[in-house]
């Protein structure tokens, strides 16, 4: 154990350390949490120093338990929450709170924007249809309400450069694939558009240098060295966006892999070869962390939020982790299908592939005979079908995913697994270390301390899986039914305007 290398993810509401070898054995790994503030209504931000913080004491945290083995660690990358602003001065100081993707503030400068330059240019050249989670949007609208801040600010930057920075690197260094959640980066000429900087009345200089994931952006600062007895030649390499990261960290790599990451929310990504992208601009395309590589994303608001909510509302009084493996339970007995039971996961919108903001959660065919496990069962079908669309959506496309890796909460459930598997009519993979954004991290620095040769070596060496979940033909024609249903049943209450009228009703209460 004379290498070791440090990826460190840091998410929206914590920061994950792993320290491995080569052969992707975890050595020691931390983590700590942080909170969100709401200022205003559709405002979601960050104080930047928390960050910060949770990186310092996350670092200290393993370091001390490594004592001299500290010394064998070669280098460093990062896996980042995507899209989070953070306005600095030239010294590196965060001058405002951070801007995170959950914010909305900005809906009137994209519908402006929309109008200004054409959603269909913005997306062709960055990937991203307008919206108002990316890192451009933010900047409009500090433009337009802030304007001092606007005027004071030396850099416009995301949670990686900000961070690399306290580490020790000289400049504000924003890799290729952070770059594309800003609505400012053109994805295939790989270069920031000079169009929307313009529109935007920013120059190039006042935003990160683009570099390349794995490139070496500097060492670890003395300071820090000193104080983690560390060595004073620790690489500080260029990581990548947390889904990026957590691609690579699951060895999906080659064309038509999947990776499906299920936490609070989910994302739903495929590798590609060449970018794709969506005529309706339902899915998103970036840079992948592969060599010349890309992937097409879909997204969805709730996922481990609804089992949270399955808990609170049939499982009162019971320890968390009881009542969990009681749900796990209670969707075994439960038949496919669910007892003809069927829920869509719209409980806070529908990201893609309908992009509904006022779709709201359907529960359709419930009986006296229907159970909590009935329901419990229906969520989990009814986010697997939700994944599905997004599949076959990408097929449509051209890209077809013929196996997949799931990441996240959810994989602590066999019977979730299963589900999806059955109702994806394809192989799911789960592995054994479950932070896979760190390891993709972890995998970053090994690329750029030159102790892999490529994605593939590293891929075939770190990544350890714990158990391929095979799909039950005998299931193939129910979940195409259930599949069907469920987009009549969306389809029906968007045409005749069900889900607005719901939204007035309740606004009555």
């Amino acid at each position: 154990m004379n290498t070791l290398l440090m990826g460190i993810d840091i998410g929206t509401t914590s920061t994950k350390i792993l320290v491995s070898d080569t052969n992707g054995n975890i050595i020691e790994q931390a983590e700590k949490s942080y909170s969100l503030i709401f200022p205003e209504v559709g405002f979601a931000e960050q104080n930047p120093l928390d960050l910060i913080d949770a990186v310092h004491d996350t670092m200290k945290e393993v370091t001390s338990r490594l004592k001299e083995k500290a010394k064998f660690i070669k280098a460093i990358s990062l896996s980042t929450q995507r899209d989070t602003m953070v306005i600095t001065d030239k010294d590196n100081k965060a001058i405002y709170n951070a801007i995170t993707w959950m914010d909305s503030r900005s809906k009137k400068e994209c519908e402006e924007m929309k109008t200004n330059l054409s959603e269909k240019a913005v997306y062709e050249s960055t990937g991203v249809p307008v919206s108002t989670i990316w890192t451009g949007a933010f900047i409009m609208w500090i433009k337009d309400h802030m304007p001092q801040l606007f005027k004071d600010a030396y850099c416009f930057g995301l949670v990686h450069d900000y961070v690399m920075c306290y580490l020790g690197a000289e400049s504000h260094y924003l890799d290729t694939t952070n770059a594309c959640q800003t609505m400012m980066y053109d994805f295939i000429n790989d270069c920031w558009d000079t169009k929307i900087l313009n529109y935007l009345n920013i120059d190039s200089d006042r935003l990160p240098r683009l570099v390349t994931s794995g490139s070496v952006i500097g060492t670890l600062s003395k300071k820090l060295s000193a104080e983690f007895n560390m060595s004073d030649d620790v690489k500080l390499v260029a990581g990548g966006g947390d889904q990026q990261c957590a691609m690579l960290g699951t060895g999906s790599i080659n064309n038509g892999d999947g990776e499906i990451s299920i936490g609070t929310a989910a994302n739903i990504m495929a590798v590609v070869d060449k970018p794709i992208l969506d005529p309706d601009m339902k899915l998103i395309c970036h840079r992948s962390l592969v060599k010349n590589g890309y992937m097409v994303e879909g997204a969805m608001l709730s996922t481990g939020k609804l089992v949270e909510w399955l808990l609170d509302t049939f499982y009162q009084g019971i320890e968390r982790k009881e009542a969990l493996n009681l749900l796990n339970k209670d969707v075994s007995i439960s038949k496919p299908g669910a007892n003809g039971l069927i829920i869509t996961p719209h409980f806070e919108g529908s990201a893609s592939p309908h992009w509904n903001e006022e779709a709201r959660g359907i529960c359709l065919g419930l009986t006296l005979s229907t159970s909590r496990g009935d329901i419990a069962r229906a969520v989990y079908e009814g986010i697997a079908i939700e994944i599905r669309k997004n599949l076959d959506l990408m097929e449509k496309l051209g890209t077809k995913v013929t196996k997949a890796v799931v990441s996240g909460g959810a994989v602590n459930s066999d019977i979730w697994m299963q589900i999806i598997a059955d109702v994806l009519k394809i192989d799911i993979t789960v592995l054994e270390n479950r932070q896979c954004a760190a390891m993709g991290a972890v995998i970053i620095a090994g690329i750029g301390a030159n102790i892999f040769k490529d994605e593939k070596e590293a891929a075939e060496k770190m990544v350890k899986i714990r158990k391929i979940y095979k799909p039950d033909p005998s299931l193939s024609a129910l979940y195409d039914r259930l599949l069907e249903t469920n987009l009549n049943s969306y389809s029906a209450l968007d045409r005749n305007s069900i889900y607005k009228e719901i939204i007035e009703l309740k606004k009555t209460n």
